[in-house]
């Protein structure tokens, strides 16, 4: 007597079941899972695309960005935080405004008998780079300088001491404060030693708006408050007057808009580092590797790598699939199930297959779901075969098999059942 052969579970991923009532070899399957088709592109199509994306966005940015800087007190700068009414006003009465954002272009272009106007620097200067511009021959104009370029480039000899806001009538000779009377601007300057002008006192008397000193053929003019010189606030009272008397006084005026990234001149126009004097200074020492400028630079370029670190790093992707090189038939693949079965001798899960595969196909010819319980099923099998709910409830549900016997008799006493199901 041959041995039985258990048909696969409905639900195994492996291969396909063969036609209902097919006997010996059924159509052949391919073992695995299908292969899912996602986006066919590569890395290098991603990257190129990228790529096209960037370029678009650097195309439209350049051809859409407004006429202009769009830097603060930039004399090209026709936005209210500019300066570009006090620079054409400056052109059309015969001062050549010329417009650098570095320190080697400022110390470069700032020469004997012209004058140098310093608009606020966002960040820091190096020591050498204040040194370099305290070396100009040209007249100086500080709008608003920080603590450290106030000292360097007048020597020590003005201070800042906050901001003081008053009214106030110049009560110097400065011909520059002559012309522009009561002006409203922060006053918080103090002449530390040596003799100076000194315009426009707070109300208290604790500080000053405008502070002229003369340093040997040069002026040094340093102004507290470099409001006077923006396009929405130039107009008020006398800062028209005090900004075209400051800045016009020469016929080259150099505007320097220090850049935040400025790295040129750091060891000053000398080689000199901090100190000024003497060689090279501590500012390149192992305690301080980078200039202070180069510092958010420095940030920027580490998050930029860490992004692309990221970006680029191994990720969790779907399952890489290959196809398999051999097909096996459905009727090989349940003939080498039945031996394993009957090797370890499975019956009682030889047994659970064929029932399960029989009570599954039937309840498909008979239109029931594959949600139906085995009641359904055994009510639907007994009606369409006539046979009573019992009998079809022990073939389909019944006690395992205790013998190889017992599991042959069941496999053909459901072959018999189906076919009548199939009959009906």
């Amino acid at each position: 007597m041959s041995s039985p052969v258990a048909p696969p579970v409905p639900d195994a991923p492996v291969v396909a079941p063969p036609p209902a009532g097919g006997a010996g070899g059924g159509a052949p399957v391919v073992v695995g899972r299908p292969v899912r088709r996602g986006f066919p592109w590569k890395p290098v199509g991603w990257t190129a695309l990228i790529l096209v994306l960037v370029a678009l966005l650097v195309f439209v940015l350049a051809f859409t960005r407004p006429a202009g800087s769009d830097t603060p007190y930039s004399p090209d700068n026709p936005d209210p935080e500019g300066a570009r009414a006090v620079a054409q006003v400056l052109g059309d009465h015969g001062v050549e405004v010329t417009e650098v954002d570095s320190v080697q272009e400022a110390y470069d272009a700032a020469a004997a008998g012209e004058t140098l106007v310093v608009a606020p620097h966002p960040g820091y200067f190096e020591p050498g780079q204040l040194d370099a511009l305290a070396q100009v021959k040209s007249d100086l104009v500080l709008l608003a300088p920080s603590t450290d370029t106030l000292d360097e480039l007048t020597g020590g000899r003005v201070e800042a001491w906050g901001n003081r806001e008053g009214r106030t009538a110049p009560q110097c000779g400065a011909p520059a404060a002559r012309a522009a009377g009561e002006i409203r601007l922060g006053a918080g300057l103090n002449v530390v030693t040596g003799q100076a002008e000194k315009c426009w006192p707070a109300g208290d008397g604790s500080g000053f708006a405008y502070v002229r000193i003369k340093d040997g053929g040069r002026w040094i003019h340093v102004i507290h408050d470099a409001s006077l010189v923006r396009n929405d606030t130039v107009t008020d009272e006398g800062n028209a007057a005090l900004a075209l008397w400051t800045l016009g006084a020469r016929e080259q005026l150099t505007w320097f808009v220090p850049d935040l990234f400025d790295t040129s001149m750091i060891e000053g126009p000398d080689g000199s580092g901090e100190g000024g004097e003497g060689g090279a200074g501590e500012a390149g020492s192992a305690v301080d590797p980078l200039p202070r400028a180069m510092e958010p630079a420095a940030w920027i370029f580490l998050l930029t790598a860490l992004f692309l670190a990221i970006w680029r790093g191994r990720r969790l992707g779907p399952l890489v699939t290959e196809p398999l090189p051999v097909l096996v038939r459905s009727a090989e693949t349940m003939r080498g199930r039945a031996r394993l079965y009957r090797a370890v001798r499975a019956r009682g899960h030889a047994a659970a297959g064929l029932r399960a595969s029989a009570a599954h196909r039937m309840a498909l010819r008979l239109g029931l779901t594959r949600s139906a319980d085995a009641t359904t099923v055994t009510d639907a099998v007994a009606a369409a075969t006539g046979r009573s709910t019992e009998q079809v409830a022990h073939l389909l549900y019944g006690p395992p098999p205790a013998d190889d016997g017992q599991l042959t008799e069941l496999a053909r006493s459901l072959d018999t059942l189906e076919s009548e199901v199939h009959r009906s």
